[in-house]
């Protein structure tokens, strides 16, 4: 079932022992039969629930949390980013948000994490990005810190503890939000792992530059809307590269291809007037929206707008995955895809705040 692929993709890379413990519990016996399980909130509420309690035993953390026992200064890095900046922050930023006088011990404690335990990682750059931005790259680690925040709080990360003993809706809510951010790693992995793709990336944002956030009347200006997944088709000297621009959402019922288009506009617009810059503008554009599934009435609707629609089944079908049969509530089968005619870039709505 492509909702709940995107859950347990989201939480544990793929790793499947977590499911297995999940499924095999006495107390969640009822789920083992996930295919005819008709709640997704019961059951999720159920997965992270059967989560929190392993996470919770000290004997399991050697399989689930060994991270915890980290030094003081790597965790500390480690929780700050999860906690405050989930996009990245820079080794600045990073400086600044730890308190730390210099950034010798913010460089070592990334070091630890990104060469031996592949934790974190900087973002990879096209043309679109000032500096480097650090991340966490582990899904495990993002699942665990942003849906069991009391279990991972920080002195140092600006955010209390969080007491869920009332319920699990906060829960839900943080897990929730790690699957729409995961959704867009998963479609920028399955976009980079084209033969025909030279580069592809998630949650591409930046500044503005000259004056720094600054409007004519020194009004202090936000940063630029965020593109949810970029990609490139082809080589930056070939004569004719096309430039792949998506926008992911959990329900593929709250996409907006047209106010999603004008983003997309409003973002290359504003990028400067560097030669590269002004020729990443003018190259020809597939858009997409992506989400775990569409019906086929969103897809007729997509396409008239001019964007294809992705789900997770078609992800896989771009990298050569047979994904199986389609789910059994559909009366017809559906066909793949197809890919956009590239369009050529518009000019976007002069308005640049966009609710997404």
């Amino acid at each position: 079932h492509p909702a709940r692929f995107l859950t347990l993709w989201s939480a544990f890379g793929g790793v499947p022992n977590h499911w297995r413990r999940f499924a095999n519990s006495n107390k969640t016996a009822k789920l083992r039969n996930f295919t005819l399980w008709p709640d997704d909130s019961a059951w999720r509420q159920a997965f992270i629930d059967n989560e929190r309690v392993a996470l919770a035993d000290p004997e399991a953390r050697f399989d689930n949390a060994a991270y915890v026992e980290l030094a003081p200064q790597p965790r500390e890095v480690l929780l700050w980013l999860a906690h405050n900046r989930p996009r990245g922050a820079t080794i600045g930023e990073l400086q600044a948000g730890l308190g730390w006088s210099g950034d010798r011990e913010v460089l070592d404690s990334l070091w630890v994490l990104e060469r031996h335990l592949e934790l974190v990682g900087t973002k990879g750059q096209f043309r679109v990005e000032d500096t480097a931005r650090w991340r966490i790259i582990d899904n495990n680690i993002l699942f665990q810190i942003a849906a069991f925040p009391e279990l991972f709080n920080s002195r140092k990360s600006g955010r209390a503890g969080i007491d869920f003993e009332a319920g699990g809706g906060q829960q839900r809510t943080e897990a929730a939000k790690h699957e729409w951010r995961a959704l867009k790693r998963l479609a920028a992995a399955c976009f980079g792992g084209m033969p025909d793709v030279s580069w592809s990336g998630d949650g591409l944002w930046r500044k503005r530059r000259n004056p720094p956030f600054n409007d004519a009347n020194g009004l202090k200006l936000p940063p630029l809307a965020d593109i949810d997944m970029m990609a490139l088709r082809g080589k930056w000297k070939d004569p004719d590269p096309v430039l792949i621009l998506a926008g992911c959402r959990r329900n593929a019922g709250r996409h907006h291809p047209a106010r999603l288009d004008a983003q997309f506009g409003a973002f290359l617009k504003d990028l400067g007037t560097e030669a590269n810059e002004a020729r990443l503008r003018s190259l020809p554009r597939e858009r997409f929206l992506i989400s775990p599934e569409f019906t086929d009435e969103q897809r007729q609707k997509a396409r008239r707008a001019g964007f294809g629609c992705l789900g997770i089944r078609d992800l896989a079908k771009m990298l050569g995955i047979d994904p199986g049969p389609e789910p059994e509530s559909r009366s017809e089968p559906r066909p793949a895809p197809k890919t956009p005619a590239p369009s050529k870039p518009q000019e976007p709505e002069n308005d640049p705040s966009f609710d997404m």
